[in-house]
């Protein structure tokens, strides 16, 4: 009788493989004679999500994550487990100790979600949370929304994931005088986020970094908080929102010694505001400005490293600021507010503005640095109020002016023989080219005033006194012309015997031997030093 061979696949429920079955039957009367096992195939492992809800236990009065009888299948939540909070009896549910780590695949809780001090709680999905009390330790890769109150005391929050602080959020980290909390993810703050006191990591262990985004809308308020730190390079603070230093508190942003590096990022449209106290960069720490930055009075910004980004800073009366290097839209000096640049000279540390205005009382300290103000082609040029503010701080060749546009480099070279000249664009281009570069920038267009610390008679800007400068003073003093490229070392509107004397001062006092003053004469060039090398 012929047998024919039917395979068959039976897979029992909640088995992880499959039995494959062979089973004779007679082709003539179809009657099933035997089964017998051949083999055995693994299937795919799935994984099966759960939803586990908050009961509070038998009398509903349970607040510990940790109890199982708080939970609908009275079994602490896994990580396969949605969890899911409608209400808790006081209010709040607690995350302790045991287990050291809880986890959950997401969390929607309506109520209070506490981490104690020994508590720690990793996400992996999208979760919501109505109001979050941290003392310990948040993680994973799930994104965690706190629609009302965050307070953060302590401990740390780490993973890929976000924190993210919606519209109408109040968040508060005040891990109290002497403490210390720790970011190592993303914040996203809409709401009012506020650092109260204490110091804020923003690194963990040699690769982890956090990364604040106060959004448009958002209120990053920096209160008592003496420092905020990085050890790892790549922490950074973006602010497109308004960003407040609210109290007389020294606030350091800082990165380490070690190669940390902590960037705050003011973006278009953001504010950072000095109200009350310093805010000081340090060690890594680095500001670019692209929106508005105010001090308000008797405030303080230092900047070691340059303020780049093309935006606006204004500094009301009795403000201080120093930075390494300017390239902003505009600045603004009221009443005796104070701006300096620490003495450098490198040519990479030339300033760009588009716009300078100073009260008669405010300083602007340029040191031995340059400035560029490219102002727009339409006009007008702010040379003439160069010029005033220079001669202001000059004070007849002593620079001893309170105000205006100073140089201590040159109030405190020994031979006398520096000073801060100003020319347009135009002249500059006249005397070396129409292809000529300042300090490096970009080519020059029309309307740009250029300040340069060099010697008494450097007519081109070339750094040093030649024969060169002799013609242009000389042509100058026979043309009756005025003006820093014809030979008005001095600013007083004339060329006269007083510009003689300082570039025939400078011509003997730039170099130290005889052979390198001959070699200007001959306009050779050979032996000249430029400037900021001698000097």
């Amino acid at each position: 009788m012929p047998i024919a061979r039917v395979p068959m696949r039976l897979s029992p429920r909640g088995s992880g493989s499959a039995v494959s079955v062979c089973v004779r039957t007679c082709a003539r009367t179809r009657a099933r004679t035997r089964q017998c096992v051949s083999t055995v195939e693994p299937l795919e492992t799935r994984r099966l999500f759960a939803t586990v809800s908050w009961d509070g236990g038998p009398g509903g009065t349970g607040f510990d994550w940790n109890t199982p009888v708080n939970w609908s299948n009275d079994t602490i939540p896994t990580a396969n487990d949605d969890v899911v909070i409608s209400s808790a009896s006081f209010g709040f549910v607690s995350v302790g100790s045991a287990p050291a780590a809880n986890v959950a695949r997401s969390v929607n809780c309506a109520v209070t979600l506490r981490i104690e001090s020994a508590g720690a709680l990793n996400i992996s999905n999208a979760s919501s949370v109505n109001n979050l009390f941290l003392a310990g330790a948040i993680g994973g890769s799930g994104d965690v929304t706190v629609s009302g109150l965050f307070t953060w005391i302590g401990g740390q929050m780490r993973g890929t994931g976000r924190l993210v602080l919606p519209a109408l959020s109040i968040g508060t980290v005040n891990p109290g005088t002497g403490g210390a909390v720790t970011l190592a993810r993303a914040i996203d703050n809409s709401g009012d986020l506020t650092l109260e006191r204490g110091t804020f990591n923003m690194s963990f262990g040699a690769s982890e970094v956090g990364t604040i985004n106060n959004l448009a809308g958002g209120t990053f308020e920096v209160a008592d908080v003496t420092g905020i730190n990085s050890n790892v390079a790549g922490a950074a603070i973006h602010n497109a929102g308004q960003m407040i230093k609210s109290t007389t508190t020294t606030t350091i942003i800082q990165g380490s010694a070690g190669g940390g590096t902590l960037s705050l990022d003011n973006q278009a449209g953001g504010t950072v505001e000095i109200r009350q106290g310093a805010l000081v960069f340090s060690l890594g720490g680095s500001f670019a400005n692209a929106g508005a930055t105010t001090l308000s009075t008797g405030t303080t910004l230092f900047v070691p490293t340059s303020l780049d980004g093309g935006g606006t800073l204004a500094v009301q009366d009795l403000g201080v600021v120093q930075v390494a290097r300017l390239r902003q839209a505009s600045v603004t000096l009221n009443g005796g507010s104070s701006l300096t640049l620490p003495a450098n000279g490198a040519s990479s540390n030339v300033s760009v503005l588009g716009s300078l205005s100073m009260s008669n009382a405010a300083s602007f300290d340029l040191n031995d640095n340059d400035l560029m103000i490219d102002y727009p082609v339409a006009g007008p040029s702010p040379l003439a109020q160069v010029q005033t503010l220079i001669n202001t701080a000059r004070g007849n060749g002593t620079w001893n002016g309170a105000t205006g546009l100073k140089s201590t480099s040159a109030k405190n070279a020994a031979q006398h023989n520096v000073t801060l000249g100003a020319m347009e664009a135009t002249d500059f281009k006249t005397l070396n080219g129409a292809a000529a570069t300042f300090d490096g920038l970009p080519p020059l267009d029309n309307s740009a005033a250029l300040i340069k610390f060099t010697y008494y008679g450097d007519a081109n800007f070339s750094g040093r006194v030649t024969f060169d400068d002799y013609v242009r003073i000389d042509l100058g003093f026979g043309q009756h012309l005025t003006g820093w490229a014809n030979g008005d070392f001095n600013g007083s509107g004339v060329v006269n015997f007083d510009d003689y004397v300082l570039i025939d001062t400078a011509f003997n006092t730039q170099s130290a031997t005889l052979g390198r003053a001959a070699a200007s004469l001959s306009n050779s060039g050979e032996g000249e030093t430029p400037l900021r090398e001698r000097l």
